[in-house]
């Protein structure tokens, strides 16, 4: 490579090949003048040839340097004249391929870019639009570009930001519109200023960058949703209720009003669950909560605290007796069983009631008054509303703790069992006996089983205590038949929840095989409503306990509504007549024209049936007329320990009563 020098105009100039030529040139000439005087002058002696020539060359060589030097000049500038158009060319072209390439790669970039690009022009029509808006909007570039913007964008407001950044005077103004189009999809559209140059402020352009930002809004909503509704039945949750009652609280404080908090459980709800499954008790919650809201005003919230518990608030109450009515509206909706499958499942609640400003200034003060009184309500024998009341805090707190002093009475083995004999009253012989359970609370003394039982019911300590009582109860009397005493029939109450248990035939089963009892001297005890209130589960489970040979009662019979098309398929032995008809019978002609009722259906059905509750011989007197042969109560013994049962066992008869029943 040359070297080069650059000259005062910037030309580069290849200096050292024509220097070198310049000298060439110059020695040759010299030479052929100095040849051509060596010949003319070579007479005249070497000496004076030698001495013209340094002479002439002395003088010569300015001249001929001159000469030689400017004609190559000339010639270099004309080659540096031609070089410099050929670079500029050469620059020329690199630049415009260097332009080309930019142009391409950005093209590349609005092409890979996922957002939309809109460039709109100051008319308001579309100048360009990259492949992510065309699939965005599934449309062709051709059918966009050179149409108005509100034609293929009819977004609200769209216009009037891009009319806004042209007349802002700013090179750039960000303008943010979150728009639903084309159904439930949502975009995010920005809105800038660009001006192509300076010097063209009218020809500037406005560009959208469009985001598809629907999975993103849906997502927030979800959120939304999921912090503020129940999943299951899109009801408004604990934290939005409150949100709603503390500002019905403050709106209704400045009228003069009140707010109710109707505080809602579902009775036997766990029970659905166990039996039918969780699929079940979700529709039976979802039934609910449409039944609900159809019953209540437009101003009024209905919402789900999660489980069986439902919030049914009441603004702008004017007087008490509305959120009676409403309570009404409540039950009578629900008069109507909920159909899963093919099961009919009746619905049944217990609502408690709170008012402010009486029973509280604030929602979490109301919400937890009106849970006493619904408390109050389960155990005021449920399905029914109570309003809430000083001493319920109280009665609510003693319960507490007494279903906790229960669950260490089951731990701590202070639960123990009674029998209360049965007896033929023609006869006097003991056939059988019931099996009851009793508490003893070292710290209390004997805790009655009205007050125990239902908190074990609605706790579920009763599905623990119940199996304790039955495996107890079997090993007890085949303890009694190994004795030699006389084999009785065992009859135990089962409760609902117990019953109810998806594998409770299985369990009766495996206790009987465990304490070595024979089926035959088992009796099952159902109360009606039991039965009555899930016929057409309970006949399944009926029929595997039959399969497993043990006998089956309704225990209270008469206090329910029986069905008699259920009662005629169901594999029942026995029908027990409940006392609260016993009790009057000798001085209330209806009552007794009840248990005549009772046990002449009973005996059309070929069904046993026992009185429970006799305290007086009228009593039995009466009942021997009405050809009820089996009894029990206090006329023939109270219930009794596991010693005494034994020596009244021993008896065989019971003598002293048929002593007195024959005078």
């Amino acid at each position: 490579m040359d070297d080069c020098i650059k000259n005062s105009s910037g030309n580069i100039i290849k200096c050292h090949r024509m220097f070198f030529r310049i000298i060439g040139i110059i020695f040759v000439t010299e030479f052929l003048v100095m040849s051509s005087l060596w010949f003319i002058n070579m007479p005249s002696g070497i000496y004076e040839f030698i001495l013209d020539s340094i002479l002439l060359s002395v003088f010569s060589a300015p001249f001929l340097y001159f000469s030689v030097v400017r004609v190559v000049a000339r010639r270099l500038h004309a080659e540096a004249s031609h070089t410099q158009a050929a670079r500029e060319k050469e620059l020329k072209a690199e630049a415009y391929a260097e332009n080309m390439a930019v142009k391409a790669y950005a093209d590349n970039i609005v092409k890979s870019v996922h957002s939309g690009l809109v460039v709109v022009a100051r008319d308001y029509n579309v100048f360009r639009v990259n492949p992510a808006f065309c699939r965005m909007f599934s449309m062709k570039h051709e059918d966009a570009e050179g149409r108005k913007i509100d034609d293929i964008l009819p977004f609200a407001d769209l216009k009037g930001a891009i009319k806004d950044v042209f007349n802002s005077g700013s090179e750039s103004e960000d303008n943010v519109l979150e728009s639903s189009s084309e159904g439930n999809r949502y975009f995010r559209i920005n809105v800038s200023r660009i001006k192509l140059s300076e010097s063209e402020e009218v020809n500037s352009q406005a560009l959208l960058v469009i985001e598809d930002i629907t999975e993103r809004k849906l997502s927030e909503e979800k959120i939304i949703q999921m912090a503020n509704y129940d999943n299951l039945t899109g009801l408004p949750n604990r934290r939005l209720l409150m949100n709603y009652l503390n500002q019905a609280i403050t709106m209704v404080g400045r009228r003069a009003l009140f707010v109710a908090v109707l505080f809602i459980d579902l009775d036997r709800f766990k029970l659905i669950n166990d039996t039918l499954g969780h699929s079940a008790g979700d529709e039976m919650l979802k039934e609910v909560a449409e039944r609900m809201k159809k019953c209540v005003r437009l101003s009024d919230i209905v919402g789900r605290l999660g489980g069986d518990e439902f919030i049914v608030l009441l603004p702008d109450i004017e007087q008490i007796d509305d959120v009676i009515i409403i309570c009404k509206r409540i039950y009578s909706i629900f008069d109507t069983p909920v159909r899963y499958g093919e099961h009919e499942v009746s619905v049944m609640m217990s609502i408690g009631i709170s008012v402010y400003p009486t029973d509280g200034e604030d929602g979490e003060t109301l919400l937890r008054k009106a849970d006493v009184a619904m408390y109050r309500a389960k155990s005021d024998g449920k399905s029914c509303y109570r309003f809430y009341s000083d001493g319920m805090s109280q009665s609510g707190a003693d319960r507490l703790r007494l279903e906790s002093r229960l669950r260490r009475a089951a731990e701590r083995g202070e639960l123990y069992l009674h029998y209360q004999p049965q007896v033929d009253i023609n006869t006097g012989r003991i056939y059988g006996v019931e099996a009851l359970m009793r508490w003893h609370d070292p710290g209390h003394g004997i805790i009655s089983p009205k007050e125990f039982i239902p908190i074990a019911e609605e706790s579920g300590l009763i599905i623990p205590m119940g199996e304790w009582l039955l495996w107890t109860a079997c090993l007890q009397a085949k303890a009694w038949q190994d004795k030699g005493l006389n084999r009785v029939k065992l009859a135990v109450n089962i409760s609902l929840r117990q019953f109810m248990q998806k594998a409770f035939a299985h369990t009766v089963d495996r206790i009987l095989k465990e304490t070595g009892l024979d089926a035959g001297y088992l009796e099952l005890e159902l109360t009606e409503s039991i039965i009555m209130d899930n016929a057409e589960t309970v006949i399944n489970i009926l029929d595997e306990l039959k399969q497993i040979g043990v006998s089956l009662a309704i225990d209270d019979f008469g206090t329910g509504y029986s069905s008699l098309i259920y009662l005629k398929h169901m594999p029942i032995d026995i029908i027990k007549i409940d006392q609260s008809f016993v009790r009057d019978m000798t001085v209330d002609k209806d009552d007794a024209a009840i248990c005549d009722a009772i046990i002449k259906l009973a005996k059309s059905l070929n069904l046993e049936v026992i009185a429970e509750g006799v305290e007086t011989m009228e009593q039995l007197e009466l009942l021997r007329r009405l050809d009820c042969k089996n009894i029990q109560g206090y006329v023939v013994s109270k219930p009794l320990s596991c010693d005494d049962f034994e020596m009244f066992l021993r008896k065989k008869r019971c003598i002293p009563l048929m002593q007195r029943s024959s005078l």
